[in-house]
């Protein structure tokens, strides 16, 4: 059995939710991630312990995250016929990125929090590891 690792950085397409899982509690959503090309893979990322926490009390649907972890392919046909692959992701490291102020190139707000999210005691900046927001532009090599 081969063994697949992964670092990922993309946005939320689902809702963190709790499901059972051999006996445990996970956090699962989906995961939009987009290549060089701008074309869009969706993975399904499950995450355990301090990991899920995070998710659970944190994340929401369209924020942006850096995930690191084990990749499982599974083959299957389309309803069209067609081979295709699910990939799902045990995600090891979880890191939000960006926070209020995020914005696209209309300056429109896409950092799915209010503005005052980072101020409050349950959602704090700090909490996340860091209290500076990244530096955009530079090298970046995620085309979004």
């Amino acid at each position: 059995m081969k063994h697949f690792s992964a670092n990922m950085h993309g946005r939320l397409g689902t809702e963190p939710e709790p499901k059972q899982i051999g006996g445990s509690t996970a956090i699962t959503f989906r995961l939009a991630v987009k290549n060089r090309k701008g074309d869009t893979t969706w993975v399904g990322v499950s995450c355990w312990g301090g990991n899920a926490e995070f998710a659970r009390n944190y994340l929401k649907k369209k924020d942006k995250v850096f995930i690191s972890g084990d990749l499982d392919l599974k083959p299957y046909i389309n309803k069209d016929g067609n081979p295709e692959v699910y990939v799902n992701c045990s995600a090891k490291t979880l890191v939000a990125v960006g926070g209020p102020g995020d914005s696209d190139q209309n300056g429109n707000d896409t950092s799915g929090h209010k503005s005052d999210d980072w101020g409050s005691s349950s959602a704090r900046r700090d909490d996340w590891g860091s209290n500076t927001k990244p530096k955009s532009g530079g090298d970046d090599p995620i085309p979004f």
